[in-house]
């Protein structure tokens, strides 16, 4: 009786032994799981960084418009005004018309997000108050710059008109998806928006369609070209 209750005991050691075995080596697989995504996050990051430094500046689609008389000269403006991390960030962005610069156009705010490896999602957010803003002198916004002073949280999301975008090591590519990016003209029942962000400027193509998913606005084929200032 004596030598069984030995032999059952040491089996229980053999087992103790063989659990605590498992569970160090998962705890080893753990670790190194953990640190082979915090190598795909910094990757990731890496990109995302190169994709905020491409899209802000000053840029101009006074080339495209001086071989297409149909095309007024603008200037398109975006700046980032909250950097919250690496894979996140907030843009100011606005349109005027080259030849009256005391007007706007097109005024948003961009939310710029890594959602995924591989993955860049750009969401449009509406600007309160537009007219509220002196934003005249640009160059005035900006991290840490004057006049532009605006509460995020409150901001009110373009349902729909979120655009996916993947590099495929030259550009930054995507577009919205489906019906749901509501019209910003009148008579208008949805948008689409195609952009393509590279170092030295940036394709953007926005169309609107109606009920009946005819085109009412915007180019048929051709991008507006923004080069950089």
């Amino acid at each position: 009786m004596n030598v069984q209750r030995h032999t059952i005991s040491m089996k229980g050691i053999i087992t103790i032994i063989a659990i605590i075995k498992s569970a160090f080596l998962r705890s080893i697989a753990i670790v190194i799981a953990l640190m082979f995504s915090v190598c795909v996050l910094h990757a990731t990051d890496e990109t995302v960084l190169k994709l905020y430094k491409w899209v802000q500046g000053s840029f101009s689609n006074k080339l495209q418009a001086e071989k297409d008389t149909s095309i007024s000269v603008n200037r398109l403006h975006i700046t980032q005004f909250i950097d919250i991390s690496n894979d996140s960030s907030w843009f100011f962005v606005e349109e005027r018309l080259a030849t009256d610069t005391s007007m706007w156009k097109f005024r948003c705010i961009w939310r710029i997000k890594r959602v995924e490896e591989g993955m860049i999602e750009l969401v449009e957010f509406d600007l309160p108050d537009n007219d509220k803003y002196d934003l005249t002198d640009l160059r005035g916004i900006g991290i840490g710059g004057k006049n532009f002073m605006i509460d995020v949280v409150g901001l009110r999301r373009r349902r729909g008109c979120e655009v996916n975008i993947q590099f495929d090591g030259n550009v930054f590519g995507g577009s919205t998806h489906g019906t749901g990016c509501r019209a910003q003209e009148s008579g208008g029942s949805y948008r689409t928006v195609e952009v393509k962000f590279m170092i030295d400027g940036m394709l953007i193509r926005e169309r609107s369609f109606n009920a009946l998913s005819e085109q009412i606005g915007g180019p048929q084929r051709s991008y507006e070209i923004f080069i950089r200032e």
